[in-house]
Order: structure tokens, then C-alpha cells, then sequence
């Protein structure tokens, strides 16, 4: 019920986004995304909880990742980051993540280029190699179909 609520609000944002100046649609994203992410998650079968809404940072800019991880998890309740091996920025998520002093889950992708067993089996051990002491559950996810 309060997902459906979120959506309906979300809804209603989109609807007004054109009246709107730039710096309040930003505004009301940040509220929304931070509402959405305190009640959008699902229950694994291993009685975890598993966050849906998260902090894409595969393009973002590398000076940006640290304060933005940053802000999203500590202000904004945000608990899942991702990101993808060929972004090249998982040193940074790290750090990041393990700054915040929450319990974050990291999304990283195995590149196109590594299918295949062995190369898919590499590119996983890499990727939870570079993640390594930051604290986090990680899933690493093969990024092509």
C-alpha cells in the first residue's frame, strides 16, 4: 500500500514537471527517490531484504561518486549502489560506500567482453576483489543478454 502510494506521488511529479523551475523538480526527485527508498524493497527467499531503488553511478563522473554515494546514503536512505566493471570505478564505490558507515549493496556487471565460463569466472573473482573491504553484499551481474 505505501509502494503504491509512492507511485501515485511519483505520478504526480512527473505530471508537474513542466511548470516547475529546474532547482524544485530536483527538489521533488530527491523527496520522491528518498521515500520510494524507504519503502520500495522486496523480500529474498533468504528472508533478506532487497532494496529497489538505488544510485546509478556507471557514467557518472568520478570526482561526483564519493559525495554523491555520500549523500544519497546518508540523507536519503538510499542502500543500493551500481555500477558496471567497465566504468572503471569500483575503487571509488568502495571507499565511498564503506565511508558512510551503512550497510550498502553493490551492483556491479560483468562486461560483454568476459562471457564465456572462464572469462565470466575471472571477471566475478575481479570484481569482488575490487570491492573487497568495503563492508557491502555485492551482486555481480553478467551486462548483456
Amino acid at each position: 500500500v505505501r509502494a503504491t502510494a509512492v507511485v501515485e506521488q511519483n505520478d504526480a511529479s512527473t505530471r508537474a514537471q513542466k511548470a516547475m523551475p529546474r532547482g524544485a523538480l530536483r527538489a521533488t526527485l530527491v523527496a520522491d527517490a528518498a521515500a520510494a527508498a524507504a519503502v520500495l524493497d522486496v523480500k529474498l527467499n533468504n528472508g533478506k531484504r532487497f532494496p529497489l531503488v538505488g544510485l546509478g553511478v556507471g557514467n557518472m563522473q568520478h570526482e561526483r561518486i564519493t559525495q554523491s554515494i555520500d549523500v544519497a546514503v546518508r540523507h536519503h536512505g538510499v542502500r543500493t549502489v551500481d555500477t558496471a566493471m567497465g566504468s572503471r570505478n569500483a575503487h571509488l564505490v568502495r571507499d565511498a560506500a564503506a565511508r558512510t558507515g551503512e550497510r550498502v549493496h553493490v551492483i556491479t556487471k560483468v562486461w560483454y567482453t568476459h562471457l564465456g565460463y572462464e572469462r565470466t569466472t575471472l571477471a566475478v573473482n575481479e570484481a569482488l576483489a575490487e570491492l573487497e573491504g568495503c563492508g557491502c553484499d555485492v551482486t555481480v551481474l553478467i551486462h548483456w543478454p
